[in-house]
Formats: structure tokens, sequence, C-alpha cells
């Protein structure tokens, strides 16, 4: 439920799972995105949902939030 309200906070286009929640990913992304239609909060884009591909995702979100 965590997704839906980070949705409802802040509409994003992308949230990028990082850390250990991003290398088990594939054993809770149905589950997950289960809830998020059950749950699907308006937006005129669906939100896209991905594990990192990169170690250091948490600096480049803190980078992007401090740049605004």
């Amino acid at each position: 439920h965590l997704i839906n309200l980070i949705g409802y906070a802040y509409d994003p286009e992308i949230i990028v799972l990082g850390g250990s929640v991003s290398s088990s990913f594939p054993l809770y992304e149905r589950g997950m995105r289960s809830v998020m239609q059950n749950y699907c909060f308006d937006c005129e884009t669906p939100v896209k949902v991905c594990p990192s591909v990169t170690q250091d995702i948490s600096i480049f979100g803190a980078v992007s939030l401090f740049s605004e």
C-alpha cells in the first residue's frame, strides 16, 4: 500500500525501488501490481514501478530532490 500512498502524495511518473527491495522484486511484483489496480489513484498516465539497475539509485533520488 506504500506505493499507492506515494502516488497520492507525489503523483510520480515512475517509482524506482532500490536496495534489497529491488533484488527481491520478482517475488512480490504480481501481488504489488494487483494491489495497485485495486487502489488505483487518479492520474493521466499509469505509474511505472521498476527495480533499480544501479547500486547508487538513492544518491540520484537525493540529488533530484535537492535540485528542485
